[in-house]
């Protein structure tokens, strides 16, 4: 729910707060007035309707945890190479890719809204390969952004409505790590 509304954030499709955003009323207006799914922040955590789901069409499923990519990068890798039956590769694990947060200046705040938003790079992307503007609009975006991380309170209010989904999601996968997320 964090991740995605920080997500809305950076791209200037969100004006809301994350409390006022995640309100069952916000909610239901917007899906109401045909707003994408990608605003109801909440369903996106309930992980145990969508594994399930996946889980009954397809007869191997393999599932990480976002703890699994942090502590163990390579190794998490090497064990995914294995399952889809590629060779190992190495990625750079000290590069974030695809940031989230807040620009944190006018000037980042200005260059990022002109990366998102400007008609003029229509025409860069007829020409240059979507490798090097991936590159650039990376670069801008570990700069010019500031993480924002989820305070005691917010924290708090999400793991109450998460904590029916967490027990859940343990029951199923019977990973340790997810216990954890009931910690303030």
């Amino acid at each position: 729910a964090w991740s995605q509304y920080w997500h809305n954030r950076k791209n200037f499709n969100e004006d809301l707060d994350f409390l006022e955003a995640i309100d069952e009323e916000t909610v239901k207006r917007r899906l109401v007035n045909n707003w994408s799914f990608y605003y109801n922040y909440l369903d996106f955590g309930f992980y145990t309707k969508q594994i399930k789901s996946f889980q009954n069409f397809f007869p191997n499923v393999k599932i990480y945890l976002q703890e699994d990519l942090k502590n163990s990068p390579e190794e998490l890798i090497n064990d995914l190479s294995a399952f889809i039956g590629i060779p190992n590769f190495k990625i750079d694990t000290n590069r974030i890719y695809n940031p989230s947060g807040v620009p944190k200046n006018n000037l980042f705040g200005k260059l990022w809204e002109i990366n998102v938003n400007a008609k003029s790079l229509k025409k860069a992307k007829k020409v240059l390969p979507m490798r090097i503007r991936k590159y650039f609009s990376n670069k801008i975006m570990e700069r010019a952004l500031v993480k924002q991380e989820l305070d005691f309170n917010t924290r708090k209010k999400l793991i109450e409505i998460y904590s029916d989904e967490i027990d859940s999601l343990y029951n199923l996968l019977q990973r340790d790590e997810i216990k954890k997320w009931q910690n303030v």
